[in-house]
């Protein structure tokens, strides 16, 4: 199964109609997962459905422009070989119209010969996908943002804006996410009918809830509101203090204020419990808050680093300092630090609550390294100011460790690399097609791809992550 993207050329293309019903044959899945038809010199994409099906879709999104048509399943006559029954109920082509999971129709060995195959075509060197011994395709989501909102009968519910539309839809009971997460979802959502919280746009509505789980179970809740509501410390109190709500170890209290679609508080505070969720990764334990950025997918992430640190050893790759660019809170740097294979590490990250995360596990790890290795300093740098990334200017180490955004690197950083020549590198990515669009500039800055291995971070969903080694020439 390969990807297939809409191409539009000169010729005429008759568009069909808004609710119009069509009769398709799906041969392939776009980038994305959906089911792709061939109509005419354009396409159909449909949600849920696989190579091989046969049936009727129901007309819901036509663009002229690239001459596709979006669609949703109306009566499906033959499914695809490789169709399983999902097993969540918000799935498609069932009910669903949350988006999260547009793989959760695929069989997982067909699922991720897929990703294989997208991971190639778009230049990866990878023959297979690594997935954690035992690891399941539900479950593995440690973190949620949920969307409040009123369905048709004003009951108050959890969610997520669907694709396309951007509509909330009801998510509560999602199987993505561990159990305790799941439970303490669906027990808040009975909270905001009970209390007659009220949501949204209403006056001092709640706007989402954040909850993040660690491996032990326990939970942190961030309540995000605008500044002005008067409720919330109150409640979140009360809730703190009743037995029943035990497992939310940590209660926040967040605000937003621009009446937008990010989900991120500009403001937080902690209302009651302890002042982090604590999470172990490769032997050591980090404090998270309700705005850290940590990988969703724990045991894969540690996996991935515990690979990196392995292949590191094998290759002989040398023992020196080493800049870690994209560092969140440090993990990949404080893995290779913690087997005495760098000397010691300086990282950059834009945001500073991960920045005093990674100097803090950093700092715990200094009483058990070697007397030539230092835990060395972790700094705030805005990777996307080239003013700021000139201060990177002199710092020459051996070694360097870059875990970019899906934008890929930023050009100072690149700049960076081609001046300082790093003797290796190692190219953590969460977007094949950037990650080979840098490694073109790093081919022409003197390096050479020594491998790559492709990593299933998000079971379900189109998403990959890419390990990619590189040395210098």
């Amino acid at each position: 199964m390969s990807r297939m993207k809409a191409k539009a050329d000169a010729g005429s293309w008759r568009a069909p109609s808004r609710g119009q019903l069509l009769q398709v044959e799906i041969t392939a899945l776009d980038a994305e997962g959906r089911g792709v038809a061939a109509l005419g010199e354009g396409s159909v994409c449909v949600p849920g459905w696989t190579p091989g099906a046969v049936g009727r879709v129901v007309v819901e999104g036509v663009s002229l422009s690239k001459r596709v048509v979006w669609a949703r399943g109306h009566a499906l006559d033959w499914p695809g070989p490789d169709t399983r029954q999902p097993t969540c109920h918000w799935a498609a082509p069932l009910r669903g119209r949350c988006g999260g999971c547009p793989l959760a129709h695929l069989r997982p060995d067909a699922a991720r010969t897929w990703k294989v195959a997208v991971a190639r075509e778009a230049g990866c060197a990878v023959a297979e996908i690594h997935a954690v011994s035992g690891e399941q395709d539900e479950g593995y989501r440690n973190r949620s943002a949920l969307l409040a909102f009123r369905d048709a009968r004003g009951v108050p519910r959890l969610g997520s804006r669907a694709a396309r539309s951007g509509e909330p839809v009801q998510m509560t009971g999602c199987r993505v996410v561990p159990a305790p997460l799941r439970e303490t979802a669906d027990r808040l959502r009975a909270v905001l009918e009970r209390e007659g919280v009220p949501v949204a746009a209403e006056a001092q509505g709640v706007r989402w809830l954040g909850l993040r789980a660690n491996r032990r179970g326990e939970i942190l809740v961030e309540w995000v509101t605008r500044p002005d509501a008067t409720w919330v410390v109150p409640l979140i109190q009360r809730l703190a203090a009743d037995e029943l709500w035990r497992g939310v170890v940590s209660w926040w209290w967040g605000t937003r204020t621009p009446d937008d679609n990010v989900l991120r508080s500009e403001e937080t505070q902690l209302v009651a419990g302890q002042p982090s969720l604590d999470e172990t990764f490769d032997g050591r334990t980090y404090p998270l808050g309700p705005r850290t950025f940590f990988q969703l997918n724990t045991r894969v992430a540690e996996a991935l680093a515990q690979h990196l640190s392995e292949r590191w050893a094998a290759l002989k790759w040398p023992r020196g300092p080493l800049l870690e660019l994209y560092a969140g809170v440090g993990t990949l740097g404080h893995s290779l630090l913690a087997r005495g294979l760098v000397s010691t590490v300086r990282g950059i990250e834009v945001v500073p609550e991960s920045v005093a995360i990674a100097q803090r596990v950093g700092e715990s790890l200094a009483v058990s390294l070697p007397p030539a290795s230092t835990a060395g300093a972790w700094d705030v740098l805005d990777l996307g100011d080239p003013g700021q990334c000139a201060r990177l200017t002199g710092s020459a180490p051996a070694s360097a460790v870059v875990n970019p955004p899906r934008r890929g690197l930023d050009e100072g950083v690149v700049d960076w690399i081609v001046r300082e020549q790093p003797s290796v590198l190692a190219y953590v990515s969460c977007n094949p097609e950037s990650l080979q669009r840098d490694a073109a500039r790093l081919v022409a800055a003197g390096y050479r791809r020594v491998e790559e291995s492709l990593w299933d971070m998000l079971p379900q969903t189109a998403h990959v992550e890419v390990l990619s080694l590189w040395e210098r020439a």
